[in-house]
């Protein structure tokens, strides 16, 4: 290749330029690079053109020279290569040698997308959405993100499916959604994984594929995700859709906790009480239980207090589980069946109402048991309460 390179080969020089930068197939060496990509440029190359402008601009094995790398981006970008633009935008964006101007930055970041250059489609559409370099504008930030995802940018893949599934710039879409998510996860994006596993799940934008979801979960749990983590756990907790493995709930469950998931650590502290999976740490458990509630988090302040009630610390449980109850529906569950059932909280009528106002304060329920139970209360409570 480098004896069809000195006979002005023009393929055969940028190859050689793009390997001796890279160090693909032979050793690196920005000289060599810039010797192959200064033969290209002379003959008015735009990717010899780029190299020397990256070479001069980023000072790689020369002399750092801007005004002669703007020179040979400049031509470049003029000749097509969106990249010319993108390190031309690099050098005004704070880590580069001219930390002047955004706009400017920005400025070429368009030119780059103009040539419909994926990176920065993606780029101009998070700045429009964010508001935060360019004004809020949400047709604008739109478009560019679904040019981006049409060239196979996977963020904005993720993002345009975000926008459809949360009615984001964007009418609701879950159909379109689902398609997105698929191309984003495609593409490796993890919690695109997770999401499509929620939408197979509960068959948004489709039809409904359980075994579909678990194998997204599974995906994206293996990739180390802790809410898909988290979601699979239960999954196995419960045996839903899969057959239940304690074991494998236990182990789900402390990877997701591991990375600071309250949900899962709740979780986790439970069977670590329990000894369900695992060998019983009541002490273990309590103590992440005891985190979980001290950063206020319902399912842990809920599993916390059901223990201590259990133990006898009948004060400081029932503390727990109503501040539980604020924001958890199982909590408000339970804590109606101690007022209906404690001997202590049958007597008085001011339980009584507090129980009922539980019951009209519980989330609607898809689950007709529930519902029955729940107007069963209810009913009971209003005979206690008129005396009847």
């Amino acid at each position: 290749m480098e004896r069809r390179a000195e006979f002005g080969d023009l393929d055969a020089i940028n190859t050689l330029a793009s390997h001796y930068y890279s160090g693909q197939g032979v050793k690196q060496s920005y000289k060599k690079a810039l010797q192959y990509a200064v033969m290209s440029a002379k003959k008015n190359h735009p990717y010899g053109l780029f190299i020397c402008g990256r070479i001069y601009g980023r000072a790689q094995g020369v002399v750092a020279d801007i005004k002669l790398a703007f020179s040979y981006l400049t031509r470049a970008g003029e000749r097509g290569h969106a990249g010319a633009y993108l390190e031309m935008a690099h050098h005004y964006m704070g880590d580069g040698a001219m930390k002047t101007s955004m706009k400017k930055a920005v400025d070429y970041i368009k030119k780059a997308a103009d040539l419909d250059d994926a990176d920065a489609q993606f780029q101009i559409g998070f700045m429009y959405r964010r508001g935060e370099i360019l004004p809020r504008d949400e047709r604008q930030a739109f478009e560019y993100m679904k040019k981006a995802a049409i060239n196979d940018n996977v963020e904005a893949q993720h993002h345009l499916a975000l926008m459809y599934d949360t009615g984001f710039f964007v009418d609701v879409d879950h159909e379109k959604a689902r398609f997105w998510y698929q191309k984003s996860s495609d593409g490796g994006n993890v919690i695109s994984t997770f999401n499509l596993g929620y939408m197979y799940m509960h068959g948004e934008g489709g039809k409904s594929d359980p075994d579909k979801a678990v194998e997204c979960y599974q995906q994206a749990a293996d990739a180390g995700l802790d809410d898909a983590q988290f979601i699979l756990g239960s999954l196995y907790f419960n045996g839903e859709h899969v057959k239940r493995n304690l074991k494998k709930a236990y182990s789900l469950f402390k990877k997701a906790s591991e990375q600071g998931n309250l949900s899962a650590s709740a979780l986790y502290g439970c069977m670590l009480v329990d000894g369900e999976g695992v060998k019983a740490n009541p002490r273990l458990g309590m103590e992440i239980l005891q985190h979980c509630a001290k950063h206020k988090h319902p399912l842990g302040m809920y599993h916390l207090g059901r223990f201590l009630w259990d133990a006898g610390d009948k004060k400081n449980g029932l503390t727990y589980i109503k501040r539980a109850s604020k924001d958890h529906n199982g909590a408000k569950i339970h804590l109606l069946k101690l007022y209906l059932t404690d001997e202590d909280f049958k007597k008085r009528k001011k339980y009584k109402l507090d129980a009922l106002k539980l019951v009209e304060e519980l989330q609607p329920s898809d689950n007709p048991k529930v519902v029955k139970e729940l107007k069963k209360f209810k009913k009971l409570l209003l005979s206690q309460i008129e005396g009847k």
